[in-house]
Order: C-alpha cells, then sequence, then structure tokens
C-alpha cells in the first residue's frame, strides 16, 4: 500500500461512515481468462493482445499473450487487472512463423477473433464492437476463431 493511501485510509477510517463510501469506490485487481477456440487442432500458439483504450485499439496493445492449442483451445490469463472496460484481437500461427500472415490486401490468412465475437464486412471491427466491461472480480470470455 503507498503512504497517500495509507493516510487517505487512515483519515477515512476515523471518519465511520465515510470509510464505507471510500472502500466501495475502490478498484479492485481482478484475471480475465480468455478462452480460444479454432477448428485446426495442429497445436500451435494463439497470439492474444489485450486493449484498454479505443485510441490503442488494434495498433497497441495493454498486454500480450502466447498460448498452444490444445485439440483447437487454449486459455490466456491476464492477471491483476483493474476493472474497466478492454477489447481482445486474437490469432491462430497456424504455420507458427510469429507473425500474422496476410495477403496483398492485408486481409488475414490464418484464423483470427476478436472479443465479442464481433465481425466486420470491411475491415477490423471496431473498438464499440469489441469491447466488454472487465468486473472487479474474476471473468471468463469467449473469442471464437475463424
Amino acid at each position: 500500500m503507498h503512504i497517500r493511501s495509507t493516510i487517505r485510509l487512515a483519515a477515512v477510517a476515523a471518519t465511520g461512515a465515510a470509510a464505507i463510501t471510500f472502500m466501495a469506490g475502490v478498484a479492485t485487481a481482478a484475471d480475465l481468462n480468455v478462452e480460444l477456440t479454432v477448428k485446426d487442432s495442429g497445436g500451435h500458439p494463439f497470439m492474444v493482445s489485450l486493449y484498454n483504450t479505443p485510441a490503442d485499439w488494434l495498433k497497441k496493445p495493454f498486454k500480450t499473450a502466447k498460448v498452444t492449442s490444445t485439440g483447437g483451445a487454449a486459455t490466456a490469463v491476464f492477471a491483476d487487472l483493474p476493472a474497466g472496460e478492454y477489447a481482445v484481437s486474437a490469432y491462430y500461427d497456424a504455420n507458427a512463423n510469429g507473425k500474422m500472415d496476410t495477403n496483398f490486401l492485408k486481409i488475414p490468412n490464418e484464423p483470427t477473433g476478436i472479443s465479442n465475437n464481433a465481425g466486420s464486412s470491411f475491415g477490423p471491427p471496431t473498438w464499440d464492437q469489441a469491447k466488454f466491461m472487465l468486473p472487479a472480480a474474476n471473468h471468463k470470455i469467449t473469442v471464437n476463431l475463424r
């Protein structure tokens, strides 16, 4: 606990009812479990990116994970996240070359998925289509890659 937090907590504890208000506003850490599925069962890795702002969506991940599939499924865990809005993008590295392969139009050649299983006819889904709320307790989402 930081010194500033300790001082605030001590001051709030002295006021009685205000302590309840202060504690209710505290954001606690939660784990996000991202369950991934793909039809391929080759045991190759899933590359998962977690975003926490619309400005960074599909540009600069907040956190990343690499997990190997077993039978076409895997779970990526992002631990100790503050409650708030997030979005996930993932791809299945079918040839295990460490990058998402695309065609000359930059359309992925490997299975991809977005949180909320959001899809779009032209271009990638928007932040609003992909975002979800991470509560203060642990949370699970499923992303089906196609």
